[in-house]
């Protein structure tokens, strides 16, 4: 056999594959062999794309170069950063969390599980999410931190924190009487620890403007948390008293970090103009409102996530100047 009789075979199977209907070809992607899977791939419908993912001969190569395809529907990479079958191989992992069609929140879930050497890499890359490699840094930095705490002890020296402590505040009437189920809260927990911040409380308390005001100079005054996260109250509704609660405990307001959770909530939906949410200081303490809903508060912690760090860092009273 020439070496040109292979390309006439690829090319043949591409015609052939080319004139297939959809039905045919996603037939063909969930049990056709590597070369049909390679052209198949690339196919511009996304169930093509997704079938040739099931396929069970699938070879563990295949997925890395798949994970790695910047052209790829979000679905497929979706499945493959969600499928504990591929999670298992590191190259799938650390290719997922590189290409910006994985989801955001799924990247940085997946960013804990590297090694070093690839978070270094991925912290000074320009390709990837800026939030991802912002998150690298900030691993980075909590892995040197514990190292540096495991020295500590050894040497018997005063232990420093090493992580910020967060609380998170879920406002609303109906979930502090357990009439519903809060599922804002434990992701915001998710979302947070995962970015390396610990996680010191977590309540549910009614929409009432003199239980927020307290539960928030309490958790402020006495719990010296680090940073209060709440979720809900934060529209137009008779109820909806979450920020002017935060206005009264609060010292300094930081707009810029509200404007840009709106503004970016505004790239969604129009409903995002309708939030009243505040960011303030209360001492030491950052206080950030979110909205009530489970993707509202996703979007909007996510926007302002890579800023937390220096943030905190400030209101500690970080003496290094903001544009190093």
């Amino acid at each position: 056999m020439t070496h040109e009789e292979p390309d006439k075979q690829s090319q043949a199977l591409s015609q052939k594959i080319a004139r297939m209907t959809v039905a045919e070809k996603i037939k063909l992607a969930m049990t056709g062999d590597k070369e049909a899977r390679s052209i198949l791939i690339r196919d511009g419908n996304k169930m093509v794309q997704g079938a040739v993912v099931q396929n069970a001969r699938l070879t563990d190569a295949e997925a890395v170069q798949i994970a790695k395809m910047r052209t790829m529907d979000e679905g497929v990479i979706r499945h493959l950063a969600t499928d504990r079958k591929w999670l298992k191989i590191y190259p799938v992992k650390v290719e997922l969390v590189k290409n910006p069609k994985t989801p955001l929140m799924l990247a940085i879930r997946l960013l804990p599980l590297l090694r070093e050497a690839d978070l270094h890499q991925i912290a000074k890359s320009k390709d990837v999410l800026k939030t991802v490699s912002s998150q690298s840094l900030r691993l980075l930095s909590q892995k040197n931190s514990n190292r540096s705490a495991s020295g500590l002890r050894s040497t018997g020296g005063s232990l420093k924190k090493a992580m910020y402590t967060t609380a998170i505040v879920t406002i609303s009437d109906k979930g502090s009487k357990g009439k519903r189920e809060d599922l804002s809260g434990p992701e915001l927990k998710e979302i947070l620890r995962k970015a390396g911040y610990r996680i010191a409380a977590y309540t549910i308390i009614p929409d009432d403007l003199t239980v927020i005001v307290n539960t928030l100079v309490h958790l402020v005054d006495v719990e010296k948390i680090d940073m209060v996260v709440t979720t809900g109250g934060t529209g137009l509704a008779p109820r909806d008293v979450t920020p002017e609660a935060t206005a009264m405990v609060i010292e300094k307001e930081v707009p810029g970090m509200a404007e840009a959770m709106r503004a970016a909530s505004l790239q969604k939906t129009p409903h995002a103009m309708l939030s009243r949410a505040l960011v303030g200081i209360r001492k030491e303490t950052l206080i950030i409102n979110l909205p009530g809903s489970p993707k509202g508060a996703r979007e909007n912690l996510t926007t302002i996530l890579p800023t937390l760090p220096h943030a905190l860092a400030k209101i500690k009273g970080d003496p290094s100047e903001c544009a190093r």
